[in-house]
């Protein structure tokens, strides 16, 4: 059986090639910047929220992405982040016990 990326690789020519290559390439170079940063959520028994400071974005070109949390209890739930302004980042959760929430934002030109 034929897989996908061996039909894909096989109508790869040099010409296709070089365009994928300079629209990859166009993608890489037009990120402005990206910040890492964690969040530590306090121990409670009900809703908790939490913020971090960054280099200021335009909200209008920059996503957030959840890289993970530490889990020191079984029952604990996936924190929310939410890019809330051009220089805070917010994690919220319903319930936590000292959870610290990794992140990381990207912002394109």
């Amino acid at each position: 059986m034929i897989d996908a990326l061996s039909v894909l690789l096989s109508r790869l020519t040099a010409a296709r090639a070089a365009v994928l290559d300079a629209a990859i390439s166009s993608r890489l170079t037009s990120i402005k910047s990206i910040q890492y940063g964690t969040i530590t959520l306090p121990n409670t028994a009900t809703a908790g929220t939490a913020t971090a400071t960054i280099t200021s974005v335009d909200t209008t070109k920059a996503m957030l992405f959840w890289l993970g949390q530490t889990e020191p209890a079984e029952n604990t739930v996936v924190a929310d982040l939410i890019l809330t302004n051009a220089t805070t980042v917010t994690s919220a959760t319903g319930w936590c016990q000292a959870q610290t929430v990794s992140f990381v934002i990207v912002e394109w030109n």
